[in-house]
């Protein structure tokens, strides 16, 4: 992953684990190993959904409960995103499309989810277009920032959909510090390969 994200010249990647969290000392050698910026956070299971944690060490029991995550995040001045927003079965934007089913970003903007978290991943490469415009739609609504990622299972879709931060992040901090101030949009990555 690291050799891809550098060979098509990003300048940093983000590891986030399903309910878990890399350590920050074996992160530190990583990224020092390979010259290279790696971020952690933690993709948290909840009750509304996939949700991005940043800024904590360990999964806290609770926070399943997304307005536990709420108040454990910010006791530890982290930040909060949800991560694929529609993907939840209810919301079935496909099914939306293909069968009348109507939900309008209105409606959708008035989750729950979104009064809890401080930005939106409007642009996941796990994900098909109809639902990454959705969330598009959603988030301009509610004038939260955005951001991209790859989802990367699999090296293919290192890069696809990128976050490009207004200043240059170098530290786990500086990550944290830049998505709270909202410095940041979701993009199309140009030099994906």
């Amino acid at each position: 992953m690291i050799r891809k994200a550098k060979n098509i010249g990003l300048d940093g990647v983000c590891i986030t684990e399903h309910d878990a969290v890399w350590n920050r000392e074996e992160i530190e050698k990583l990224s020092a190993e390979h010259d290279f910026p790696i971020f952690r956070g933690m993709e948290v299971n909840t009750d509304c959904g996939h949700i991005l944690a940043f800024g904590l060490d360990e999964y806290v029991p609770g926070i399943w409960r997304a307005e536990t995550l709420r108040k454990v995040v910010d006791e530890v001045g982290g930040v909060l995103i949800a991560a694929h927003p529609f993907r939840k079965p209810w919301y079935a934007v496909r099914l939306r499309q293909e069968y009348g089913l109507s939900i309008t970003p209105e409606e959708a903007s008035e989750e729950k989810v979104f009064k809890l978290v401080h930005g939106v991943e409007t642009l996941n490469g796990d994900r098909p277009e109809l639902e990454n415009s959705f969330a598009a739609e959603v988030t301009e609504l509610m004038e939260m920032f955005t951001t991209g990622g790859s989802d990367a299972h699999n090296l293919r879709v290192v890069g696809k959909y990128v976050t490009n931060f207004q200043n240059n992040v170098t530290t786990e901090e500086g990550l944290i510090e830049e998505l709270r101030a909202g410095r940041c949009c979701a993009e199309i990555y140009q030099n994906s390969k």
